[in-house]
């Protein structure tokens, strides 16, 4: 099956990058998003209140010419209604309604093979860059994001944060939480508008500061039974 989009590891967050993107506006779109969440990383290592957090990755984004547009967010301290929390489907869900639905067959099926992965290095990965021993009374606080690099110099985002009172181990990825054990639910969706002039001239000085960090960072994920379309040069 060939696919319109490539699937990015990029700290912790899923990337998905189309096809209509050049390699080198890939890049530097990852480069973006990789310095707002290394600052923030460094800058509010424990947040108490999530809101510190989105904060600083949000404005660190827009200085680098990426500013959000269009956002709903929600917090809660508990789950209500709900037994568990799936992390990807409520990811999914909250990023299906920003993205147009031109791209949602698309976006689905790349999402749905990621979460097949389950145990893989893929989602090992991804899961332990997610977790935060720290900014809960008890337990981990797990943060992650799943974002879509479309033309037209729009990014689409959703962006999950809550904490477990359940212990969390860095090599166990988990896709669900029981409602008992989870507190201080925050969700934000939203879609970013770059800015193209300004990520051009600051392009150079984004390779160099991460120039011994992307590939730590910054790998591709490959998906069986879909082949990837290419991006442009």
């Amino acid at each position: 099956m060939s696919q319109d989009f490539k699937l990015w590891l990029n700290g912790n967050s899923l990337v998905l990058a189309s096809a209509a993107l050049s390699d080198h506006q890939v890049k530097d779109l990852l480069n973006v998003q990789l310095c707002a969440y290394l600052d923030t990383k460094n800058n509010v290592s424990a947040p108490g209140d999530i809101s510190d957090w989105y904060r600083h990755y949000h404005a660190t984004q827009a200085s680098l010419g990426c500013v959000s547009t269009v956002s709903d967010s929600h917090t809660a301290s508990t789950l209500k209604n709900e037994p568990a929390l799936d992390v990807f489907d409520t990811l999914h869900r909250n990023l299906s309604r920003q993205l147009a639905r031109k791209w949602h067959p698309k976006v689905d099926t790349c999402l749905n093979a990621f979460v097949a992965l389950e145990g893989r290095p893929a989602q090992q990965a991804l899961w332990a860059e997610c977790i935060n021993a720290m900014g809960c009374s008890s337990g981990a606080r797990i943060t992650l994001e799943c974002r879509v690099l479309l033309p037209d110099a729009l990014i689409v985002s959703s962006e999950l944060s809550f904490c477990s009172s359940e212990p969390v181990v860095h090599s166990a990825p988990r896709r669900c939480f029981e409602n008992t054990y989870v507190r201080d639910v925050s969700t934000y969706s939203g879609t970013y508008m770059v800015q193209e002039s300004v990520l051009r001239e600051i392009s150079p000085l984004l390779e160099e500061r991460l120039e011994d960090l992307r590939d730590q960072y910054i790998c591709p994920i490959l998906l069986p039974g879909i082949t990837h379309v290419g991006n442009r040069g």
